[in-house]
């Protein structure tokens, strides 16, 4: 009897009881749904991407792809569309959906090129789909879509439709289960969404194209107010408008593609499926967006745009300063979040840096590259403050991955997720009961299906969990020590805030760049930076005693005053260099 193959953790698509099964990853066996695979014949697919040699030389072989995928699409789409549009401006647009879209597939198809590799014999559940169906409207539906169950299922039927294994067809059992951010709702929502509105009306109506047009996510709104005042404007406050639901239509998406010889030909599979799973926006529903961006009023030839939040999966602000790139203006990108200048490799800064005339870090440089300007971390410019401790809580913070591979950067991806939190249950264990008794959990805002909470409440059943209700920044003043376990933002907020910090994760999971490699092995000797969690717990038990005593040595504080500068360090005049470069851009494109 052949073996079936699975997937996902999508149960319709799994073998009756008693037939045995290969599992293509841990993100088929969900930790709440352990009753219906725990006895199960079933086997587990090694990971093809726990040699993380392989996934470095992977992420290399793939961005040359991508280059090469991203002049091809450029060409079509200016051809469908009827445009004569620059390779940038394409860039701009489809980058992040391309870069993340060949790197998920290049996943998905090397997990079954593994599967068939160790069973020839296997058979597989495909749920029925329709053609078009499952594709997202634009970037923002397709970061919702991409780490779900179903979408991974559609990717990987599609996949196998080039496999020589006997498929059956079974019909879904329920809608697609969307891992989202939480949103404010009710009352407050609806009247937030009247006042934006009408902030970017009034702002369409008073801006000029001799304006900048400034719009961030990360820059405290005081400060945002201070800056454009400073660069000589009124405070303008801009908001993309909803990218409406159009339908797919599979014209679009008949385009002229390679044969596929053999399952073997991932360079033909790829641009086969660009165009089946593209989001509309860039397909059926670019024509009318472009003309819905032209007509909205913002200005379309400012002196400089500046974002850092909206680069990646705001298609209309995308559209409007791929065009405004297109007419002159320059494009100035600042850094929004951890790991930048410090991950191994990571495609989101890459793209982030190609793109910017200009881009701003938080203190980080490159000398290879001449747009790079180290200001600062802006985003805290509103929480300077004395940490101010309560209580001996020690606040160990939790990241949250996808179960499916996503994004190409130096993170325990897919099934690599359940050795870090099982690094995570290390740390606690080896910890004194004194003081394991005064952790506080924080678990990320969604949990994409690893039931983290569970797990936890599982193993530590007594265990004070913080489902990440409360404000941050001052969850941190407020504790005795700050436990970081993944390279991101959190460590460099409360080192920058000097809250004393502990940070640990396993370096093979969350590999450096040759550059940052040396400001680690600093904190290191400082007692801050651990590669394991048991070293982490046990230089918390020597300095549980007196904390102040380790955290405000003289040494220590060097330490942490140097990396920091180098990382997330505070404008030593607020935004004033921010103003500077802000003209100097502009003057520079003037010429």
């Amino acid at each position: 009897m052949r073996r079936t193959l699975v997937t996902t953790a999508l149960e319709e698509t799994w073998p009756a009881e008693g037939h045995s099964i290969l599992f293509l990853g841990e993100w088929c066996k969900r930790f709440s749904k352990k009753s219906s695979w725990e006895n199960r014949k079933g086997q587990v697919l090694d990971y093809h991407w726990a040699d993380r040699q392989k996934l470095y030389n992977d992420y290399l072989h793939l961005q040359d792809l991508y280059e090469e995928l991203l002049v091809e699409t450029s060409l079509r789409l200016n051809e469908l569309h009827g445009t004569n549009f620059s390779e940038r401006y394409w860039r701009i647009l489809i980058g992040p959906w391309l870069n993340y879209f060949i790197h998920i597939l290049y996943d998905r198809w090397s997990c079954i090129s593994e599967a068939i590799k160790l069973d020839a014999n296997l058979a597989v559940k495909v749920l029925s789909r329709s053609e078009g169906e499952l594709v997202p409207n634009d970037m923002a539906e397709f970061t919702s879509i991409m780490v779900t169950d179903e979408w991974n299922e559609k990717i990987y039927a599609d996949l196998l439709g080039w496999v020589n294994i006997p498929v059956e067809v079974v019909f879904p059992l329920k809608q697609t289960e969307v891992f989202a951010r939480p949103l404010l709702s009710g009352l407050f929502l609806r009247l937030r969404q009247k006042l934006t509105i009408f902030l970017n009306k009034l702002s369409c109506a008073l801006s000029k194209d001799s304006n900048y047009f400034i719009k961030t996510g990360a820059i405290p709104l005081v400060h945002k107010f201070w800056l454009q005042w400073r660069v000589g404007q009124l405070p303008y406050f801009w908001y993309s408008k909803e990218i409406p639901k159009r339908k797919v239509n599979l014209v679009f998406r008949t385009w002229d593609s390679p044969k596929v010889g053999s399952y073997d030909d991932f360079d033909a599979i790829i641009r086969n499926m660009i165009p089946r799973h593209m989001p509309v926006a860039y397909l059926e529903g670019y024509s009318k967006l472009s003309q819905e961006v032209k007509s909205y009023g913002w200005p379309m030839r400012p002196k400089v745009v500046f974002t850092d939040t909206d680069q990646n999966a705001d298609d209309f602000f995308k559209v409007w300063a791929a065009t405004t790139m297109e007419n002159g203006s320059p494009i100035l990108v600042g850094q929004h979040g951890g790991s930048y200048g410090i991950m191994k490799w990571f495609g989101n800064e890459e793209h982030e840096k190609i793109i910017s005339n200009c881009y701003l870090t938080w203190g980080w440089s490159d000398a290879s590259l001449s747009n790079i300007h180290p200001v600062g971390i802006l985003k805290l410019l509103n929480n300077i403050s004395k940490n101010n401790s309560v209580d001996n809580k020690l606040l160990l913070v939790q990241q949250s991955l996808p179960r499916y591979s996503y994004k190409p950067c130096a993170e325990p991806i897919a099934s690599l997720f359940l050795r870090y939190i099982e690094q995570q249950f290390d740390f606690l264990e080896s910890l004194p009961s004194n003081i394991s008794k005064a952790v506080t959990v924080r678990l990320h805002k969604v949990d994409y299906g690893w039931d983290q909470a569970k797990r936890w409440s599982n193993r530590f059943p007594d265990i004070r969990i913080d489902f990440s209700g409360s404000n941050f920044i001052r969850e941190m003043q407020e504790s005795k020590i700050v436990v970081a376990t993944y390279n991101g933002t959190t460590f460099l907020e409360s080192m920058t805030l000097n809250i004393p910090t502990i940070i640990f994760w396993d370096p093979n999971h969350w590999e450096l760049r040759a550059s940052a490699i040396p400001d680690f092995m600093r904190l290191k000797s400082a007692g801050i930076f651990h590669e394991t969690p048991e070293s982490a717990a046990k230089q918390i038990s020597l300095i549980w005693g007196d904390v102040a005593t380790w955290w405000e040595s003289s040494e220590l504080q060097s330490v942490r005053r140097e990396f920091c500068k180098r990382y997330a360090r505070i404008p030593d005049k607020n935004l004033d260099v921010v103003v500077e470069i802000l003209h100097n851009v502009a003057n520079k494109s003037a010429d």
